[in-house]
């Protein structure tokens, strides 16, 4: 999926483990379902599901992992803090944190903790290897360690087929959502205020046993993301997000959001308008070409489509709109 982001590549890694294998689309069945979720899925059930997010971020302080438990009534945040042994497994870290293949190796052993107690799980990664100096445990792959991003993206792509391959042993992988996404990419600057080309990102499902393999070249937006893994996991919810589901097959216009400290960007797959401060706006004509720049007035149905995205987001979120909401019915089957 062709997806766009904000602006340094790294790599997040969403890890979900359905509550039923039930729940799940069957294998090649990449259709969402809307309607209410039967008594079996993931979220409809009394069954909690283990939150949790990893970063490989370290100091000299001892480092936590904040784990909540979602429950039918009120969220119950907790910390978890990993033990003596689970520091002692770093083999490897710089100023940024620990080495990928570290986070892997405790995200396994994490997962395995949570499907031996039958408790399905989320976990959200943070790895940091792909950032400045560049370093990474050495004899991994055929590039020095601390010799610049070409490397540090190739031991990213190793340690991800090594988490893999050791993930494929365990019981609960067949039931398991794998979903690798940047949060940006390895720099947004250029010519233009908003240079759309520097703005893509990839973005992978990968759950052999429940999605079949195929390419998708649709405009996206990480805004997108969370839609689309309920879609995929059946959660029935009032939905206050902007984005859309990426598998439903709507056919809505195509639009991609990004944006800088300054400017803010709304691209449909050929234009770009772009909003600025003290009233600037813009539109980039063919964007991903010849990009040719022209002001114009809030007419432009465009930069019409752009201030209805942020200022509406920005309505409700000052006034406390957007706050993610159960069904009430599906509440009140939990208790």
């Amino acid at each position: 999926m062709q997806a766009f982001a904000y602006t340094f590549l790294s790599c997040n890694l969403l890890a979900i483990k359905l509550a039923f294998q039930a729940s799940a689309n069957p294998a090649g069945n990449n259709t969402p379902r809307h309607s209410k979720a039967p008594s079996t899925s993931c979220c409809s059930s009394t069954r909690q599901i283990s939150s949790t997010s990893i970063s490989a971020h370290t100091s000299s302080a001892t480092p936590s992992i904040v784990t909540q438990r979602n429950s039918a009534d009120a969220p119950v945040p907790r910390t978890r803090r990993p033990s003596p042994k689970a520091l002692q497994d770093i083999s490897f870290k710089n100023a940024w944190g620990m080495a990928d293949e570290d986070l892997y190796r405790q995200t396994l052993k994490l997962a395995d903790a949570d499907h031996a107690r039958q408790q399905p799980f989320f976990l959200q990664l943070m790895t940091t290897s792909n950032h400045r100096p560049y370093t990474y445990p050495d004899g991994r792959i055929d590039i020095p360690s601390g010799d610049g991003r070409e490397g540090a993206v190739k031991y990213t792509d190793h340690a991800i087929t090594q988490f893999l391959q050791a993930a494929r042993l365990k019981p609960w992988f067949d039931d398991t959502l794998f979903v690798f996404v940047a949060d940006h990419t390895a720099g947004s600057a250029g010519v233009e205020d908003l240079p759309v080309s520097n703005y893509q990102i990839p973005l992978f499902i990968y759950a052999p046993k429940l999605i079949a393999p195929r390419d998708d070249n649709q405009l996206a937006s990480q805004i997108d993301l969370a839609p689309t893994l309920l879609g995929l996991l059946g959660v029935d919810y009032t939905s206050t997000f902007f984005g859309r589901d990426l598998l439903k097959g709507d056919a809505l216009p195509a639009r991609v959001l990004i944006g800088n400290y300054q400017h803010l960007g709304l691209f449909d797959g050929k234009d770009l308008a772009i909003l600025s401060p003290r009233g600037g706006m813009r539109v980039h004509e063919d964007a991903l070409g010849n990009s040719r720049e022209t002001t114009v007035t809030g007419d432009n149905p465009l930069v019409r489509r752009a201030i209805a995205y942020y200022q509406s987001a920005a309505y409700g979120f000052s006034r406390g709109l957007l706050a993610w909401k159960a069904e009430q019915q599906d509440v009140a089957a939990r208790r």
